[in-house]
């Protein structure tokens, strides 16, 4: 049985995988969140670690709003002024909506009483507008047509305090206060929840807003989000190919994108109709290169030198589990400094802790990857020379 030659499965950075499970309780409530405003997922925030599906569960939001009608304007927080970025991708979706060409621009918002106008010049002059002025304008245009605008942030963790209060206290009033249709929905890293802890100005908006973290996926997800591309085929699996596929993606989302794009790629050149768990094994040892370069290395550059000492001090175990005391003897630090690390790498989801004063990697992968680089390497020959007094 041959597969045909467009691969289905999209192991790139934010992109739609063919089959999106484990997030359907955070889009059902999205969905309802824009029919009731004062639902809480009209505040969404949505926490996990990198390739565990942030960016994709974003653009499934935003494909939910556009459904029901709803305008949508997304950015990063990665970008430098993403906040007034952000206000001109609103006044320009306004200027849009509202019927102005390409050069006209809304330029000034007045409010008085319940009304908000916008007024369009044609001057190629580009005043400054305040986010909260342009979000009212437009919000209040849309809430004239019975729909209202989404706003999708991405990496909202590299924002700065006082742009995510200014974003915070906008939307308190307008959404909240004033009850126009906006809604909200903003992805992070988890160290952002320890950050909410110690930070109470920061915490102001984002304490208020509908949580969810993305875990991991479930047995029964991860083999639909592998097998069923194969199915509409007619393709079927072996149950220790099940088993296998089980293990290999250990419910990462994005690996199990990697696996099932390797595997077509092997299904195409060697045909069958039932995977073995061969097969599986074959496929995920080339995904687990491609792993390497694409989430270990990204996740370990955006690491503190400590952060990534601490990890390589717990690579260093033959096993999966490593103990508090030998990390800290390793790093040549004393327990207290080794356990505050310890707290912020298991907030990150980098690791977790596996009984009394031990720790495991949440993703062995990242382990084995970091065993390969230079700096691990040179980490053990320090350690050797230590020992040995060489």
């Amino acid at each position: 049985m041959e597969l045909p030659r467009r691969n289905p499965f999209a192991p790139g950075y934010g992109k739609q995988p063919p089959v999106l499970v484990g997030r359907e309780d955070i889009f059902e409530d999205f969905e309802d969140a824009l029919e009731s405003p004062q639902h809480p997922s009209t505040a969404l925030l949505l926490l996990g670690p990198r390739g565990i599906g942030k960016t994709v569960a974003l653009d499934r939001l935003r494909d939910i709003a556009r459904t029901q009608g709803w305008k949508t304007v997304r950015t990063s927080a990665v970008q430098g002024d993403w906040l007034q970025a952000l206000t001109e991708a609103v006044i320009a979706d306004h200027a849009e909506f509202v019927g102005a060409d390409a050069k006209r621009t809304i330029t000034g918002v007045s409010a008085f009483g319940v009304g908000v106008t916008a007024e369009v010049n044609d001057s190629d002059e580009q005043p400054t507008i305040r986010f909260r002025d342009a979000l009212r304008a437009y919000a209040t245009t849309l809430a004239e047509h019975q729909t209202g605008v989404a706003l999708i942030i991405d990496e909202i963790q590299t924002a700065n305090v006082d742009t995510l209060r200014a974003l915070g206290d906008d939307h308190q009033i307008i959404a909240e206060s004033e009850q126009l249709p906006v809604v909200i929905a903003v992805a992070s890293l988890p160290s952002l929840a320890a950050e909410l802890e110690a930070d109470n100005i920061k915490a102001t908006f984002l304490q208020r807003m509908d949580r969810r973290t993305l875990g991991r996926l479930n047995t029964e997800d991860t083999l639909r989000a592998v097998t069923e591309p194969f199915a509409k085929h007619g393709v079927t699996f072996s149950h220790d190919a099940k088993n296998q596929i089980v293990v290999e993606t250990r419910g990462a989302p994005y690996f199990a994108q990697l696996l099932g794009f390797q595997l077509w790629k092997h299904l195409r050149k060697s045909p069958s109709a039932n995977v073995s768990e061969t097969a599986v094994a074959s496929a995920a040892e080339k995904a687990y290169a491609i792993f390497g370069r694409t989430v270990a290395d990204t996740l370990l550059n955006d690491m503190t030198p400590v952060e990534r000492t601490f990890l390589m001090a717990m690579a260093v175990d033959a096993g999966d589990v490593s103990k508090i005391d030998d990390i800290a003897e390793r790093m040549g630090r004393d327990l207290n400094y080794a356990y505050q690390y310890r707290h912020k790498l298991i907030a990150a989801d980098v690791i977790f802790a596996n009984g009394t004063k031990r720790v495991s990697f949440t993703d062995t992968a990242i382990r084995d990857h970091l065993r390969t680089t230079p700096q691990f390497e040179e980490f053990q020959r320090k350690l050797t020379s230590d020992i040995t007094g060489e």
